[in-house]
């Protein structure tokens, strides 16, 4: 018996982890919205349509609004897999064989900060990064 791409989407999805406000929540829902649009290639109307089947397992539940916001930032996102990368050859192998190309360069600069010996990192405009010492003094001020 062979399932349609909908019922293996499906599936796929029913093993997910479910969104958990305050534990990652956006990014679990993201990835489920990313693999339904972009590794099963289905359009954005059936993608929403399994994108609330589980979204019924989140807590809190995401709104309609949200779930389409989802939807359409996965579908624009770029991806480092090809599209249909879920959707399997004949004998089970992806879609695409080819060599994945190697990832864009990091901007040495951003476009703000014309002065490359400056960076959040090294500036004394900047605090240092938090440590899990200095949260906890924060949170709990000796």
């Amino acid at each position: 018996m062979r399932l349609t791409i909908l019922e293996r989407a499906r599936r796929y999805i029913a093993k997910c982890p479910p969104a958990v406000s305050g534990q990652g929540g956006h990014n679990a829902t993201f990835h489920v919205a990313a693999v339904l649009v972009h590794g099963f290639a289905l359009g954005e109307a059936d993608a929403l349509v399994l994108l609330r089947e589980f979204n019924q397992r989140c807590l809190p539940p995401w709104s309609e609004g949200e779930l389409i916001h989802k939807i359409k930032s996965a579908a624009n996102a770029a991806h480092l897999l090809p599209r249909g990368h879920l959707l399997g050859g004949e004998n089970g192998s992806l879609v695409s064989t080819k060599p994945l190309p190697p990832p864009p360069p990091k901007p040495a600069i951003s476009a703000s900060n014309s002065n490359p010996s400056i960076s959040p990192m090294t500036s004394r405009l900047w605090p240092k990064p938090p440590t899990p010492r200095r949260r906890l003094r924060r949170i709990y001020p000796p």
